[in-house]
């Protein structure tokens, strides 16, 4: 949940004063912090609604680094891997077949890498020594495949498309050749400045 206004001030008064006062002792300590905080939550949103002090926003929020969710990332095969290497016993080496990769690819993962963690330890205990296959996967794995919308078509224009007289075959209607090509009409854009140049 959120942390309560009352520690937020609390958390304030020891950034800003860099002294700590442990309960029930009378003596003041003088600390020197470096804060790392982590949220699931914008914080911005929170300090427009009230929920969050803007001073320790203001305090705390020298870098901020957002990490895009597991759905976004480029690097989510490698990371499959790992965790599966993770929790794997010793003599299941047999690993992911080819059908869950490409399930776990299109997933979206709302529960991020503590859910592929937990997919995988079901999925690793159903096999046993087999390679994980699909039968294998919890049924909450496929509800949530199930609600996720099909990925957009990953825009390609094939290179030895002459883009200019498929064009001027319709006519100078940008709209109506990314439609009849499947893409939208920025790629063509950059496609046909490309070709200009």
């Amino acid at each position: 949940g959120d942390m309560p206004l009352p520690t937020q001030a609390r958390l304030l008064r020891v950034l800003q004063e860099r002294c700590v006062q442990p309960v029930g002792s009378s003596e003041v300590f003088a600390v020197d912090l470096r804060i790392i905080s982590a949220t699931n939550r914008a914080l911005r949103e929170l300090v427009q609604a009230g929920r969050f002090r803007e001073d320790l926003y203001y305090r705390i929020g020298g870098l901020t680094l957002e990490l895009p969710p597991l759905r976004e990332r480029s690097d989510k095969q490698a990371l499959f891997q790992q965790l599966w290497q993770q929790h794997r016993e010793p003599t299941q080496w047999a690993g992911l077949s080819g059908e869950v990769l490409k399930l776990f690819d299109q997933h979206p993962w709302p529960g991020n890498l503590r859910q592929v963690s937990s997919v995988l330890q079901v999925a690793l205990a159903m096999a046993e020594e087999q390679p994980i296959r699909p039968e294998h996967l919890p049924d909450d794995f496929f509800t949530d495949l199930k609600q996720a919308a099909p990925l957009p078509r990953r825009e390609r224009l094939d290179d030895n498309l002459d883009l200019n007289q498929r064009l001027a075959a319709a006519g100078g209607n940008i709209s109506h050749l990314a439609r009849e090509l499947g893409v939208s009409r920025n790629t063509l854009y950059k496609r046909l400045r490309q070709h200009e140049g």
